[in-house]
């Protein structure tokens, strides 16, 4: 993918449908065992611990393969447009050309008229440069020997009864996942092998020396002495060229964007045609799409990217390189009916990581750069650190046959009858990063943060919901670290503008939040086969605000004048919802 000029200059790759373009899955095997084992200690020290018969240990293992969507394949597999397909249509109108009939001409058993094609005849092969300029579909495929995904999975518990009607349960469940899908980018710009790297480091020197001899002048320039930047010069079409001054490339320069500059300097689209002065009407698209005619500077036409048809643009290529794993205790403790009582309370410690797929709710890919994909290791999108639930319902023991006020029919038909249930939530924050808004590597890794004076560890410590008086939003991390209207506090975070580097990788958890929901419903008999039940359900009961739990919700982006900030996201429009409801039984 990093090997400039190693394509000749006048090639232009074709696509070519197949008949059997992917290799079959013929066997998956899905392994699965578990056991359980009841031991029974009636006498001695662990008599005590292990309550006579009262204890069941668990155990198991399974490997479970499965299939992505469909959609995966229609969009990396078949590219849009023409190609691969071939469309038919009836229209009405009256032009008379094949393919339309005149409004109201057809009737029931009339035979159809000719249908229309697009294209008229079927393309097999099509030129790879149809996809990629002047408002193509783009390029897009899918790894031929894709591997099929699988998980496994293994859990061990000890349950133990307490009581008649309680149960105790540990147990430790963990999963991996790999040949996960991701689509990724093998259109990725480099700075690298072909020296733009070490020509934009004589760039910025040049500005700073440029800066320091006219600290007054507003349109600083980096062209430096003749020759110091043959890449840039021949890109800008010779010496003394207007983007010298360019305010965009001055800026890139200022903050380490080589990968931006890059990007700009490797597409064909634009007011002035970098690429085509680089590499010469020689290379069809510069002369076929946009007229350029020039003889370009000789540099090979890979020069930034793998694949020059689409010059200034990403490909996607869906390969089988994600994985995911996940590691939780769980701590279950069950209520059956006792005394009107029922509930289960559990709270579970886990941490999933992982290098996924687009498919999570914020449609994120955390991807670097395909120099080295573990970067994108991370906290999934449901990391979720600490989860407790408590949910359950309990008959109120008043009215006929209850222990209180069972001989009071005014009690009876108050108060009898009613039972109240509710569920109660409490979790960690969603996991965020830190977003420096820089591209110092390539086209679409961000470079990272430094972070100064301040370890992430401090930084986690600092999240919780700051109110704004009159404002729906709320600082979600102290307010210390945050300078209003223009983004992170630089005193403690700044993006990386080191070109070349990706800068500290900061995952952090959003703050906790806390859901409660409550019902109560009563039962009114109306006759012995008849009962009438009202049940009122009230969902954040409390009227509590949750800021910041879900993800996407938490402004990351350092430069981002709305650094830090979080709207409300729990449910019901963030307000109180109570539902009321008649239920006739018998």
């Amino acid at each position: 993918l990093f090997q400039p000029g190693k394509l000749p200059g006048n090639m232009n790759p074709v696509l070519a449908t197949n008949a059997r373009p992917y290799s079959a899955w013929t066997l998956t095997p899905q392994p699965a065992f578990g056991f359980s084992w009841a031991p029974k200690v009636t006498e001695g020290p662990l008599k005590g611990l292990f309550g006579g018969d009262g204890t069941v240990i668990r155990g198991g293992f399974a490997l479970r393969r499965f299939t992505e969507p469909g959609q995966y394949f229609w969009n990396n597999a078949a590219d849009y447009g023409s190609f691969y397909f071939q469309n038919f249509f009836l229209t009405a109108n009256n032009t008379g050309q094949a393919g339309t009939f005149a409004p109201g001409s057809l009737a029931v058993g009339q035979p159809v008229p000719p249908l229309g094609y697009e294209p008229q005849s079927y393309q097999a092969t099509a030129p790879e440069s149809d996809f990629t300029f002047i408002g193509g579909p783009g390029v897009n495929g899918l790894d031929p020997n894709i591997q099929q995904p699988y998980t496994e999975s293994w859990n061990l518990g000890i349950q133990r009864s307490i009581g008649a009607s309680r149960v105790l349960e540990v147990r430790y469940n963990g999963n991996r996942t790999i040949h996960q899908w991701i689509n990724i980018d093998p259109n990725e710009v480099n700075i690298f092998e072909n020296g733009f790297l070490t020509e934009f480091k004589k760039a910025q020197a040049n500005l700073a020396a440029y800066v320091s001899a006219h600290p007054n002048d507003p349109n600083p320039s980096f062209e430096g002495t003749n020759g110091s930047l043959p890449i840039m010069r021949a890109a800008f079409g010779g010496a003394g060229a207007s983007d010298f001054t360019n305010a965009g490339f001055v800026r890139d320069l200022q903050t380490g964007q080589a990968g931006a500059l890059a990007n700009v300097l490797s597409g064909i689209n634009g007011t002035v045609p970098y690429f085509c002065n680089l590499v010469g009407a020689s290379f069809a698209p510069c002369k076929n799409n946009i007229g350029y005619t020039g003889a370009g500077a000789g540099y090979p036409i890979n020069f930034f990217q793998a694949n020059p048809y689409a010059a200034g643009n990403s490909t996607g290529y869906m390969v089988a390189a994600g994985y995911s794993n996940y590691n939780g205790l769980q701590v279950d403790l069950r209520q059956g009916a006792w005394k009107g009582l029922q509930f289960d309370a559990n709270y579970t410690w886990s941490h999933s990581l992982s290098v996924e797929s687009p498919n999570d709710w914020t449609g994120a890919l955390t991807v670097f750069s395909l120099r080295d994909l573990h970067q994108g290791y991370g906290p999934s999108q449901f990391d979720l650190t600490n989860v407790a639930h408590v949910n359950g319902t309990y008959d109120l023991p008043v009215g006929r046959g209850k222990a209180l006020l069972g001989n009071s029919r005014v009690a009876d038909k108050v108060l009898g009858g009613i039972t109240v249930g509710t569920i109660i939530t409490f979790q960690s924050g969603a996991p965020f990063k830190l977003n420096g808004g820089n591209n110092t590597f390539n086209d679409y890794g961000d470079g990272g943060v430094v972070l100064h004076g301040v370890t992430s560890s401090q930084l986690q410590k600092a999240v919780g919901v700051n109110r704004v008086p009159g404002q729906s939003y709320a600082n979600l991390i102290d307010p210390k670290y945050i300078t209003p209207g223009q983004g992170a506090n630089s005193a403690f975070i700044t993006p990386n503008t080191t070109p070349g580097t990706i800068g500290s990788i900061v995952y952090l958890h959003g703050p906790h939040a806390y859901y409660q929901d409550i019902s109560v419903s009563k039962s009114i008999p109306i006759h012995e086969q008849f009962r009438f039940r009202l049940q009122g359900e009230f969902l954040n009961a409390w009227n509590h605000p949750v800021f910041g739990s879900t993800p996407g919700s938490f402004n990351s982006n350092i430069k981002s004048s709305g650094f830090g900030r979080g709207g409300v996201t729990n449910q019901g429009s963030f307000g109180r919802i109570i539902e009321v409801r008649g239920n006739l039984e018998f």
